[in-house]
């Protein structure tokens, strides 16, 4: 049976389409570049997501994104921006089991926000997520992105080979009062480094 089940996976995995700007251990989105590398929030919506040049965690020149919503039902209700690029594809086979970030909330009410993923097997939204306080203090962030922490419809792990749209948004539904956040730094984890550390281990292990 556990062979079958490898057989399975390996099967999956083996006909995972390939996306332009597929999710790489290690990546990261720091916003220096001038642009929202990607990040939007779709149309109509008044209030898309922004590149603030200067404010971030590190202080003076350090860029970020601004993720707004007015509240309410409709277009610009729900503090959302999402990414059909870099952060799309196979997150299994690359390695990734964390996405970090810094994130700052200055709304008037705590924030907290969620990753929801999309593919064509399902959406899912992870269950346990960061709760920042309403003091506009940037904070480091985490979420499990391993196929545990989901909740949704469909298959969690061809989704998570197969994802096409990666969207962070409050946990709260559109009927929330207005929200602002900022967000920096959105990086893939765990790092390179800390892979050829565990690889360096298994190889001791194994020559004993």
């Amino acid at each position: 049976m556990k062979q079958f089940g490898i057989l399975v996976c390996a099967a999956v995995l083996m006909v995972t389409p390939v996306w332009a700007g597929s999710i790489t251990l290690g990546q990261v989105d720091d916003f220096q570049g001038g642009s929202l590398v990607g990040w939007t929030s779709g149309n109509p919506n008044p209030n898309p997501p922004t590149l603030i040049s200067s404010g971030g965690p590190a202080g003076a020149g350090d860029a970020y994104m601004r993720v707004r919503g007015r509240g309410g039902s409709g277009p610009g209700g729900r503090a959302v921006a999402f990414n059909d690029d870099q952060w799309t594809g196979n997150f299994l086979g690359s390695g990734v089991t964390t996405i970090t970030a810094s994130v700052a909330n200055f709304s008037a009410d705590p924030l907290e926000p969620e990753i929801r993923i999309s593919s064509t097997f399902g959406d899912f939204n992870t269950i346990d997520n960061p709760l920042l306080p309403a003091d506009g203090q940037w904070r480091e962030v985490s979420w499990d992105v391993t196929s545990g922490n989901w909740e949704g419809a469909g298959s969690i792990i061809q989704s998570l080979v197969s994802v096409f749209r990666l969207r962070i948004h409050d946990t709260r539904d559109f009927l929330q009062p207005p929200v602002t956040f900022g967000i920096d730094n959105i990086r893939a984890t765990p790092e390179p480094a800390s892979l050829l550390l565990l690889a360096t281990g298994l190889i001791a292990i194994r020559r004993r």
